[in-house]
């Protein structure tokens, strides 16, 4: 059975899709099957047990975001999680990694009402999040918004777009094809691309005027709906359009 130190490093792994060495990987292989508490070993002590060199040590702790060895051995030694369950971890800890909003895209989100119509697409969860955005948008009054969520409204929905209008792409991957095409469809026309993706490098990123960038969130132990980092992201957005409203 897995530790709790183990647990907590898979938890950053998968959260930050971080890939490992050989020997880093070694170090998780035996971490797996290691009882005994690792968060009071010296770096020298940790690169006896897991066979490595205290260079490695130093990696595989900044890999995984921190410092150095000494913040990585701290972190395991405050390993406390009383919480329930773990899903409850996971939204924590997904709420508490967001940052503030890059001022020019807000000064963008402030200025939604400015557009003659907004389109929504998403496939899939992404689509009933796109659902959620208008009934949002309707909510404060933006009421010349409408969503898309199967490929056939998709490719209706976005070719009827034109420079006057906004086109609004939900993908955390940022890689399917269909929602791809249809905004392929809002550029030929001319139509500004805001984005919400969890992947800045991904192809929906780059077809964008603005990516809003969802949270990020770890799927080792548990995986919490889609749904969860798109519709705080919607709220967010939300938000920021209120704030300058009376």
């Amino acid at each position: 059975m897995s530790n709790s130190s183990y647990d907590f490093i898979m938890d950053i792994i998968s959260k930050n899709n971080i890939k490992l060495s050989r020997s880093e990987q070694s170090i998780l292989t035996r971490l797996k099957s290691l009882e005994s508490d690792i968060s009071n070993l010296s770096i020298n002590e940790f690169a006896k047990t897991f066979y490595v060199s205290t260079a490695t040590a130093t990696r595989f702790s900044q890999k995984l975001g921190f410092n150095g060895y000494l913040e990585f051995r701290y972190a395991l030694k405050s390993l406390t999680d009383n919480r329930a369950y773990k899903s409850l971890s996971i939204y924590e800890d997904m709420i508490s990694s967001i940052g503030q909003v890059d001022p020019k895209l807000g000064d963008f989100i402030k200025n939604l009402d400015q557009f003659h119509k907004i389109a929504i697409i998403g496939i899939g969860t992404s689509g009933l999040a796109a659902n959620e955005f208008v009934y949002k948008l309707n909510e404060m009054n933006i009421i010349n918004s409408d969503y898309a969520k199967e490929p056939y409204a998709i490719e209706l929905l976005t070719n009827s777009l034109n420079k006057e209008d906004l086109l609004i792409a939900l993908s955390l991957s940022g890689e399917n094809t269909n929602l791809l095409e249809g905004v392929d469809n809002a550029l030929e026309k001319g139509a500004k691309i805001l984005s919400l993706t969890r992947s800045p490098k991904s192809t929906l990123a780059q077809k964008s005027d603005f990516v809003f960038l969802t949270p990020s969130y770890s799927t080792y132990e548990f995986n919490i709906s889609k749904m969860a980092p798109l519709i705080v992201s919607i709220d967010i957005i939300c938000e920021i359009y209120q704030a300058t409203r009376p």
